[in-house]
């Protein structure tokens, strides 16, 4: 019993990033939890990111790039 999901674990897994002294601000942010699930298993797969946090602000960047006017 002490491992299972309530069904808002099961929606919604929260990716926090705390805000350092002498850094930019940070903010929160809440990702469906398949998502970060699938982001798990290619950080696995691959092997390339240390955190889901860098590979979720390199794929942001990239698509700030890719749609920047």
């Amino acid at each position: 019993m002490g491992n299972e999901k309530t069904p808002s674990d099961n929606l919604v897994q929260h990716v926090h990033l705390a805000r350092k002294k002498g850094r930019r601000d940070f903010s929160s942010v809440s990702l469906p939890t398949p998502l970060i699930e699938r982001i798990e298993e290619v950080i696995d797969e691959l092997g390339y990111w240390p955190t889901k946090t860098a590979f979720v602000r390199e794929a942001s960047l990239e698509k700030l790039d890719k749609h920047k006017t």
